[in-house]
C-alpha cells in the first residue's frame, strides 16, 4: 500500500534534484530539507508570537534536538516530510486559538489554513487504500447531523456521490 503523496514526491525530489546520486541519499537529503523546513516554520512562528528571547530560543533548540528529529532526518525514512506543514498546522492553530482568548473573536481563515496544513500533512502519511474505510462511514454518520437526509449522507460517502440527487434538504449548513 503506497501513500498518497510521501512516495511521489520523493520521486519527484529523486529525479530532478537528485544530481547523479543513489536514491537511498535522494531520501536522506529530501528528508534532511524538509525537517530543517519544519524547525524553520516552528522558528517563525515563535517570533510573530514575540516570546521572550530566551524562550524561543530554548523552544527551537528543544524541537530541532528532539529524539525524533535527531533519529530520522538522517535516514532514508522520509516521514518528516510531513512536519512543515504539521508545524504550519500548530501555528495556524495557535494563532487562532490566541485571538480567541485575547477578544473572544478569532478570525476563521486561520482555523481553515491549519485544517488545510493538516491535511496536506496527513496525505503524506495516509496510504492510499486504507483511507475509503474510514473517511466513508465518518461522512455518512456526520451528515445526519448538518439535516441532510439518510440516504443522500450514505450517498454522498460512497463512490457514486456524483450520481445522487441533491435536493433542498442536502445544502450543509
Amino acid at each position: 500500500m503506497g501513500h498518497v503523496w510521501l512516495e511521489p514526491v520523493t520521486l519527484l525530489w529523486h529525479r530532478y534534484l537528485g544530481f547523479g546520486e543513489t536514491a537511498e541519499q535522494s531520501q536522506k537529503h529530501i528528508n534532511t530539507v524538509f525537517a530543517a523546513a519544519g524547525i524553520a516554520v516552528f522558528y517563525a512562528m515563535l517570533l510573530k508570537f514575540k516570546l521572550p528571547l530566551l524562550r524561543w530560543i530554548v523552544a527551537t533548540a528543544l524541537v530541532a534536538a528532539s529524539c525524533n528529529i535527531l533519529t530520522l532526518a538522517p535516514t532514508g525514512h522520509m516521514k518528516l516530510l510531513a512536519f512543515p506543514f504539521l508545524t504550519a498546522a500548530f501555528y495556524y492553530a495557535v494563532s487562532w486559538e490566541r485571538d480567541l482568548a485575547r477578544d473572544g473573536t478569532a478570525r476563521r481563515s486561520d482555523l481553515m489554513r491549519s485544517a488545510a496544513f493538516l491535511a496536506i500533512a496527513s496525505a503524506f502519511h495516509t496510504s492510499c487504500f486504507a483511507a475509503p474505510p474510514f473517511t466513508s462511514p465518518s461522512t455518512g454518520s456526520i451528515s445526519p447531523c448538518r439535516r441532510c437526509s439518510c440516504s443522500l449522507s450514505w450517498c454522498r460517502a460512497t463512490p457514486c456521490a456524483g450520481r445522487c440527487r441533491s435536493g433542498p434538504r442536502s445544502r450543509l449548513r
